[in-house]
């Protein structure tokens, strides 16, 4: 699954040319850039045999590029919401977008911030 949304950022963000795994960045990678992670498994509360994988996202901008970072926020919301990807086994998985967060300055990458959050649904096994 990381491989298929690492293939799919890479070749169409035009905002962003750069991702990274988390804490594979640190404050002198050159910016702007982004970080994914799959993060932790959460129940479906209207299906018991629902669950959603979470996928969050970090884009990472110089300071004072506040209008840039909301750019590059709206085109990876459009490039992955309501998205069908397929893994290198041929597996499908959807991902859906589910909010994101204001921007904040991280201290420890020296940059403007801001987390977009995704889910991947599925069914236990």
């Amino acid at each position: 699954m990381w491989q298929a949304i690492y293939q799919h950022l890479s070749n169409k963000s035009i905002q962003i040319n750069e991702w990274f795994q988390v804490y594979s960045a640190n404050d002198k990678t050159p910016k702007p850039y982004g970080v994914f992670a799959l993060n932790s498994e959460s129940n479906s509360k209207i299906n018991h045999k629902g669950r959603f994988l979470e996928l969050n996202i970090w884009l990472y901008f110089e300071k004072g590029q506040a209008h840039k970072l909301d750019k590059a926020m709206k085109e990876v919301k459009k490039l992955l919401s309501n998205q069908l990807l397929t893994t290198d086994l041929g597996e499908e998985f959807l991902i859906e977008y589910v909010n994101h967060l204001k921007i904040f300055w991280d201290e420890d990458l020296k940059a403007i911030c801001r987390r977009v959050d995704f889910r991947i649904p599925g069914i236990k096994g």
